[in-house]
């Protein structure tokens, strides 16, 4: 379970043997502390296995079956690049600006350059997406802004990370992704130029 891309692709060299199942997490919560996590929306994990295989697609179910028994919703997606690329629309956009900026998810969206900056950077990761691949609804990002509109505003946890002095999730979420693109012959000077900006810090 991680954000990004790439993950799957270390796990099958490490492991050629395996079958490897990506996953991703539907939700939106900050860790506030040692084993406290706030809650604010949403909380479902999505499901694909790497590679298609009749082992991967039973495997797949399988790890499915356990979570919806221990009471997680679940999904399960035949497309792993799809699925990702559809988280990072957007975690790379709200979560660079957020830490970038210091604003939280509503006072970005209220800041009309910082509003127009987001857009841009998700029709970018859109673009990219397309390219590599992946099959996204053509009303994505509209969904996602009026989504995160109905929420209450929360700080993502890259911008977490940054208040904090962790690490930040860089190479999955902004480097990957780019060298995608540029592998696709999708050009993202907004992305690259977040990227820069997070760097810096």
């Amino acid at each position: 379970m991680q954000n990004g891309l790439g993950g799957e692709e270390l796990v099958a060299a490490a492991a050629p043997e395996s079958v490897v199942i990506g996953a991703i997490c539907g939700i939106a919560c900050s860790r506030v502390g040692p084993a406290r996590v706030r809650h604010y929306a949403h909380g479902f994990v999505s499901l694909a296995p790497f590679q298609r295989s009749a082992e991967a697609d039973h495997l797949c179910g399988a790890v499915a079956d356990d979570l919806s028994a221990a009471g997680v919703p679940v999904q399960v997606n035949n497309c792993l690049v799809s699925m990702r690329w559809h988280k990072l629309v957007w975690n790379l956009a709200f979560s660079g600006l957020c830490t970038v900026s210091g604003l939280c998810t509503l006072e970005l969206l209220a800041d009309p350059q910082l509003r127009q900056r987001l857009l841009v950077v998700m029709q970018e990761v859109v673009a990219a997406a397309s390219a590599d691949g992946a099959e996204l609804e053509a009303d994505l990002i509209a969904t996602f802004v009026a989504k995160t509109e109905s929420m209450v505003s929360y700080a993502p946890s890259m911008q977490l990370d940054a208040m904090a002095g962790r690490p930040l999730e860089l190479e999955a979420i902004y480097r990957e992704p780019l060298r995608r693109a540029r592998r696709c012959g999708v050009a993202m000077p907004e992305t690259n130029r977040l990227l820069q900006e997070l760097e810096r810090l």
